[in-house]
């Protein structure tokens, strides 16, 4: 199948849905996971919001054709899934390092 309408260069006639869905969960999952603390995080935290919502900007952009759909569809829903566990990851991942660190200095 090629170009001619029913190949994976053509169309899709619902290219939008993917991006609409990120665009809708991903604000919701930042403002509810920042609601828990009170929106009183480190700047590195807000920072590391940007990266789902980047990834749902980005599946607005590209060929909106059927063969693209996956990954306009996969960018949406990963970002809106990280929207939801940012800070939680960050904590983690500095409770990994400070337990490193602690090892590694001899005090853990």
């Amino acid at each position: 199948m090629g170009r001619n309408g029913y190949g994976v260069w053509a169309r899709d006639r619902w290219w939008w849905a993917g991006p609409a869905g990120g665009s809708a969960v991903a604000p919701m999952g930042v403002y509810a996971d920042a609601g828990v603390f009170g929106f009183d995080l480190p700047a590195g935290v807000w920072g590391g919001y940007l990266l789902p919502l980047g990834l749902v900007a980005l599946s607005w952009f590209g060929e909106r054709t059927v063969g693209r759909r996956s990954r306009r569809v996969v960018c949406a829903g990963v970002g809106g899934v990280l929207a939801f566990g940012v800070s939680e990851t960050a904590m983690g991942l500095s409770a990994v390092v400070w337990l490193v660190s602690g090892v590694a200095s001899g005090t853990g």
